[in-house]
């Protein structure tokens, strides 16, 4: 086996001629237990796909921590000049506590973090998962930029308990504890957060069923400010849920034949409209999150349980992070993807994000009259366990 180093180098060595380049996106699924035979597992992966794979070997070296894992994922998940390979995936042996990982990646024109993650839960079962191949779709980014990657787990039981306890949706907290999390980090890199002006895109239907899946080349696009610069984090959830409930109640209301002015353009001119709608202005922060429901009984991949499922987003554009939120058993799995120019620590907003919810939560079992004591609630550091190693006494919340 290699390791990282030795098979990828460090995307500040060079760029690549080619500036057409293939954005993946990927999924990691952490497991217990004796490694598998690399034959096994390779043809596990082919069954799968239905298609040969090609599986490659790493081992990362001591301590084998998430760090480690993480800076790997940045390597292995940069984007690719033409023509990609559509699936990529590395066997990942060396973590601490005898775990062991898979990092499946597809390319993001023929796959999205859902089905990866449906690829890699039926891992070794005997049905196969085949994706439609669509027009390439080549990513324009600077090549050789480099990159940062970072997760965090936290309790489903938490998250549930502060969206019964404030009337909030899953995805307006995972919205609020980014939001803070953004906030933590801009604090940590000296920028002061009422300076910055940040917002996130996120697809919302306003419909459901065949309806939604007719009009989803229609569904309107969220892009509104999130309030990072409001240091009370209850304030920030009332916020982005009013913000959400606005967008949504107005999407309604409107003709769906009106949302893609885009659509009566020629393609070269709506293109070039749509990223001036979509691109951020240059001191500006841009959010791109996505939600994945995973399988909600922990599985296993050849007899191994799987510990841990975390989506690892394609890299975005400069000024951009991009977020994968995946619910896997009793745990949700925050992915966070972004330049070093925007944040060359993406553990600092990984760590802001655990922290937020932890106090939300703590706020949710003692509620005070009228409003929670937020600023009694300590600020525990996160990050004490590696991914998959959180106890069943910490998943009860």
């Amino acid at each position: 086996m290699n390791h990282p180093g030795a098979a990828y180098s460090d995307s500040r060595d060079g760029a690549h001629s080619d500036p057409d380049l293939v954005p993946y996106v990927g999924v990691i699924a952490v497991m217990t237990g004796p490694m598998p035979a690399h034959e096994e597992l390779a043809a596990a992966l082919d069954d799968r796909l239905g298609r040969p794979a090609d599986l490659l070997a790493v081992e990362l070296a001591e301590p084998g921590d998430d760090e480690a894992l993480f800076a790997f994922v940045t390597q292995a998940i940069r984007p690719r000049p033409e023509p990609g390979p559509q699936w990529r995936c590395w066997a990942v042996a060396g973590l601490s506590d005898h775990r062991w990982a898979v990092l499946l990646a597809a390319r993001h024109d023929i796959a999205d973090a859902g089905i990866v993650t449906d690829v890699l839960a039926g891992l070794g079962t005997d049905s196969a998962v085949s994706a439609t191949v669509g027009a390439p779709q080549p990513s324009t980014l600077p090549p050789g930029r480099p990159t940062s990657f970072s997760a965090v787990q936290v309790a489903r039981a938490d998250a549930v308990s502060v969206c019964k306890t404030f009337d909030v949706t899953l995805n307006e907290l995972a919205l609020t504890a980014v939001t803070n999390g953004l906030r933590s980090a801009l604090r940590h890199r000296g920028r002061d957060p009422r300076r910055i002006s940040v917002r996130t895109r996120q697809p919302l239907s306003a419909r459901a069923g065949a309806a939604a899946a007719r009009m989803s080349r229609r569904i309107p696009v969220l892009r509104r400010a999130l309030p990072v610069e409001e240091p009370d984090v209850l304030r920030q959830l009332r916020t982005v849920h009013r913000t959400l409930a606005d967008f949504k109640a107005d999407a309604r209301h409107r003709s769906p034949w009106s949302l893609p002015a885009t659509a009566l353009m020629p393609v070269a001119l709506a293109r070039r409209a749509l990223k001036m709608v979509t691109d951020p202005p240059r001191d500006d922060l841009l959010v791109a999150m996505t939600s994945v429901t995973g399988p909600r009984r922990p599985g296993d991949m050849l007899g191994r349980p799987i510990v841990a499922m975390v989506g690892v987003p394609p890299v975005p554009p400069p000024g951009q992070v991009a977020v994968i939120l995946l619910t896997y058993g009793p745990d949700l799995f925050f992915g966070l993807t972004a330049d070093c120019d925007t944040f060359p620590e993406a553990d600092d907003v990984t760590h802001g994000i655990a922290r937020t919810i932890e106090h939300l939560a703590a706020a949710a079992r003692h509620p005070h009259p009228g409003r929670p004591a937020l600023a009694l609630i300590g600020t525990r550091a996160t990050g004490d366990h590696g991914l998959g190693e959180r106890n069943t006494d910490d998943r009860a919340g």
